[in-house]
This record gives structure tokens, sequence and C-alpha cells, in this order.
């Protein structure tokens, strides 16, 4: 069972290659994967990841591989963009 981690680099590659992804609703997960890039589940449990699986069927023929891409998100001009607010406001 995949485990809470503060910044997990294999979902954001899976994104950014178009897939989407099932991931656990905590940690860094939540601040790095838009809730359209797939499924998250509650709690570490079989019941749940195969509820979540279940789901993540149900969706993945409608999801568009191009709008998963969020590698955007970590790009040197976004960073730049966001630097430029922080430095601004202090």
């Amino acid at each position: 069972m995949p485990g809470e981690e503060d910044f997990g680099i294999t979902p954001v590659e899976a994104l950014a290659s178009g897939k989407a992804v099932i991931a656990l609703g905590r940690g860094g997960a939540l601040e790095s994967l838009p809730e359209e890039g797939g499924v998250f589940y509650g709690t570490p449990t079989e019941e749940e990841l195969g509820r979540a699986m279940d789901r993540f069927e149900e969706l993945e023929n409608g999801i568009d591989p191009g709008s998963l891409q969020a590698a955007a998100r970590f790009s040197e001009g976004e960073f730049a963009r966001k630097m430029r607010g922080f430095l601004e406001l202090g």
C-alpha cells in the first residue's frame, strides 16, 4: 500500500505523460495533483483502494490525456511567477 509522501514524483510524472492516477488523498498528493487528474482515496486499506480502482475505471475513458499534463504547475515560468508574487507581498 503506498504511504503518505510529502511530494511523490511518480504521480506528477504520470500526469506529465497524460496518464491519470489513483492516489492517497493526503500529503503531497493533495498539493501536486489536480482533482481531475484521477481518483483520491481516503484511507490506506485494500477496500478503499478497490473502490478507488472501480471509480477510476468509470472515469478513465472520459479523461483527456492532454488536460492531465500538469507539469506546467512546476515549470520554470510558473515558479518565477509565484516567486514574484511572494516577493511583492513582502
